[in-house]
């Protein structure tokens, strides 16, 4: 009945588009809530929980206009703190959450697609291409979705699931979106280094070739709007009090970017997000944390593609997709991180419970 209750409340917090953002939100809570009470937790855990509550809440205490983004990376944090790691039937509810989530989100996007009831698709309008649509499903985003996707491939790979996979890798195109694009290319050269290789060069010259061709195909104003952005929040941050520099700020941003009509109020790059909101003493820990989590797959029991396989997807998950979108707002973060660390532990106790 508790993993049933955890599959359930899983679900709802994957699922934004779906059943809203507040409901999506208090699930995650109550979720973190019943961690707590029905999951042991080490002394350590419950020491960061409760000084992770003190930073934000003194933080938005000296706030003058809270940005409401702040709660909602507070409530991811207190999932991975509370989440039992150890726990491998915990662990096969969020792969089986995973699935769930995965698989609504393609029936629903299908739905759009068909009905026109476009609530659960993405127009690339905005990126100069009008005549297509991007599978979101019950995520906010398709990049979200596109990286629940990734977990389910990355998650297939370690556990040698042929079919899954293959499923998977049809699915992922559906998504149309870069963190898709540079998630498969990784993984394939891991995989397959040689002909990945050969494929990679191939679809570069084959791009080239389209785009010359069709050059509205081709926009830069993403890139653009992005690289602006990060700037602008680097010129804040410069011009902010030295408290605000080491601690970061909980203001709501406003950044002028001239590739925008209107005034963008969100940071949209992982590492600029945590430079704002937590400032440079934040940054550095997670940049620690990005090392240690390295040195720890580096040296696990696992046989040396499965590491290797491991290491890729997490560099992946922790600095190469944060670039490209804030990953960090996103449920499927927290279970790339959960889903790692747990199946090292698989490993360390040599025995794979999940197949």
């Amino acid at each position: 009945m508790s993993y049933l209750i955890v599959f359930a409340l899983l679900f709802l917090s994957g699922s934004p588009n779906l059943v809203g953002g507040e409901i999506s939100k208090g699930a995650l809570v109550l979720l973190s809530a019943f961690n707590v009470f029905k999951f042991k937790m080490t002394e350590f855990r419950v020491r960061l929980m409760v000084f992770i509550t003190i930073l934000f809440l003194i933080k938005a205490i000296l706030s003058e206009d809270i940005d409401t983004v702040v709660l909602v990376l507070y409530f991811h944090l207190l999932f991975l703190i509370t989440c039992p790691m150890r726990n491998y039937m915990y662990i096969k509810t969020i792969l089986s959450a995973l699935v769930a989530l995965i698989f609504a989100s393609i029936i629903l996007s299908t739905y759009s697609l068909l009905t026109g009831y476009g609530d659960y698709i993405f127009s690339l309008a905005n990126k100069g291409l009008p005549f297509l649509y991007a599978f979101k499903g019950v995520t906010t985003t398709p990049q979200a979705l596109a990286s629940l996707i990734i977990l389910g491939i990355f998650a297939c790979v370690v556990l040698e699931k042929k079919w899954s996979l293959r499923l998977y890798a049809l699915l992922l195109p559906l998504t149309i979106n870069r963190t898709g694009l540079v998630g498969v290319i990784l993984m394939f050269l891991v995989r397959f280094p040689v002909i990945g290789l050969l494929v990679v060069c191939f679809a570069l010259i084959s791009g080239t070739m389209v785009i010359g061709q069709n050059a509205e195909l081709l926009t830069t104003q993403t890139l653009t709007s992005r690289l602006q952005m990060v700037t602008e929040v680097f010129k804040e941050i410069k011009n902010s009090s030295l408290l605000s520099i080491l601690f970061g700020s909980f203001d709501k941003p406003a950044f002028s970017i001239s590739t925008n009509v209107h005034e963008v109020t969100y940071i949209e790059n992982g590492f600029a997000f945590i430079f704002y909101y937590l400032g440079a003493l934040g940054l550095f820990t997670y940049l620690v944390f990005i090392l240690l989590g390295s040195i720890i797959i580096f040296r696990a029991h696992m046989p040396a593609k499965t590491r290797r396989i491991t290491l890729t997807y997490f560099i992946f998950c922790t600095i190469l997709v944060p670039n490209l979108t804030h990953e960090f707002l996103f449920l499927s973060f927290y279970f790339s991180i959960i889903t790692i660390f747990s199946f090292i532990k698989v490993y360390q106790n040599a025995r794979n419970i999940y197949n």
